[in-house]
């Protein structure tokens, strides 16, 4: 297996955490994923690649070449065999706004078909990714695709602000109300921003970030207390936070622990469990 990450750099930087790229000659995986924070754009040269939810009985898309990934609300299931090829795009939560037209929230909880979003010159990429050999060259290339469709619709400072204040929201617990009463705006306009730049409601926001904080948590100390992890992330007690994180994962803390243990969670990528 080959795998490399590329972090974004200039311009690009602002709106896209990473590039990366994974290729095996033979590769033979089921995967569940759990809800990140971010829009990826998603490149797929496999010889068989599904994405499913509610146990494989819904497939959503299957050997696609290329598609969108939106803010998730629960978990889906991909299964690769064969020959395996793929480059990510993992946008920053408020990044994919800046290179589409349409509102981010047209894409919560769905995969959508990347030419359908892009122009004509997507084919071209594609058709060029095919050829490339080089990882790294495949990863310059959608660069330069990203960067000529750089067109930004910067999103409002209030948005950037509550992006930081909720960052920190496990550390001094604060609520959507007294974050638009810090940065001075309406809930309304809040709730609005974040559905057309990031894709969800800012309460749903908090939720999936407060969730993501758990799973590197459980990763990296599978065997601590729940009703201190409840607590350090500021729920009101272990059942409100079991709750949230089933509701989520599809999985209780106890079973990703379980995951955990037993070496089916990477350390680095806690939102995947290798079945």
């Amino acid at each position: 297996m080959t795998y490399i990450e590329q972090i974004a750099t200039g311009e690009l930087s602002k709106y896209i955490d990473k590039f990366w790229y994974c290729q095996s000659d033979n590769f033979t995986n089921t995967t569940l994923t759990i809800p990140l924070l971010h829009h990826e754009l998603v490149f797929n040269f496999s010889d068989y690649y599904r994405i499913s939810r509610n146990a494989g009985l819904e497939t959503i898309l299957e050997n696609s070449k290329s598609w969108i990934s939106g803010i998730q609300t629960s978990p889906v299931v991909s299964e690769c065999v064969g020959k395996h090829e793929m480059i990510g795009v993992l946008f920053k939560p408020n990044g994919l706004k800046a290179f589409i037209k349409y509102n981010s929230s047209d894409f919560e909880n769905n995969f959508i078909e990347a030419d359908l979003i892009f122009d004509k010159s997507f084919e071209i990429l594609l058709g060029q990714l095919e050829t490339i050999q080089n990882p790294l060259k495949k990863i310059f290339n959608i660069q330069n695709y990203l960067i000529k469709n750089l067109n930004i619709d910067s999103s409002p400072l209030y948005l950037n602000a509550s992006l930081k204040l909720f960052k920190l929201s496990t550390i001094n617990r604060i609520s959507v109300k007294e974050t638009c009463i810090q940065i001075s705006v309406s809930n309304k306009s809040l709730i609005q921003s974040y559905q057309k730049h990031i894709g969800t409601t800012p309460i749903k926001y908090l939720q999936l970030q407060s969730i993501n904080k758990a799973l590197i948590h459980l990763t990296n100390d599978p065997l601590q207390s729940f009703t201190k992890l409840a607590y350090d992330l500021n729920y009101f007690d272990q059942s409100h936070f079991i709750n949230t994180f089933k509701a989520i994962t599809g999985i209780t803390p106890t079973k990703f622990a379980e995951y955990v243990l037993n070496r089916k969670v990477d350390n680095g990528s806690p939102n995947f469990i290798s079945y």
